[in-house]
């Protein structure tokens, strides 16, 4: 998926539109209109930032919220890595142009970030 096909995605699932918040840095945030806390964040990355090869390359990175009994099960998957700039127990970090995380994964695991996001705790 790319980065407009996962914006398309957001807008038309969620009604959420990109919020670019910082006008230093290539990243934004999808949030719900109710509560305001953000389900997806979007980052590009050096590859050096993420412990990965070719430091000099960039990638698409998404942030998504997940449960924390799914961390290692996700973590054991090509293309996912622990959260970026984070809470590492509660989200999950997913290289968004590696062709083995299919959309219908990503859909399911924006999915539950929205779930998780959408309540104000109790």
């Amino acid at each position: 998926m790319t980065l407009d096909e996962f914006k398309t995605f957001c807008q038309e699932k969620y009604d959420a539109t990109a919020l670019y918040l910082w006008d230093d840095l290539d990243a934004c945030v999808w949030r719900h209109h109710a509560n305001g806390k953000w389900f997806a964040i979007y980052q590009r990355v050096r590859a050096d930032h993420l412990s990965l090869e070719h430091a000099s390359e960039f990638y698409d990175l998404i942030n998504v919220k997940i449960e924390p009994e799914l961390r290692d099960g996700l973590l054991a998957q090509p293309g996912f890595l622990p959260a970026y700039r984070m809470n590492k127990n509660h989200w999950i970090s997913f290289l968004l142009n590696d062709k083995r995380i299919n959309n219908e994964q990503i859909a399911a695991l924006v999915s539950l970030s929205w779930h998780l996001t959408s309540h104000h705790p109790t």
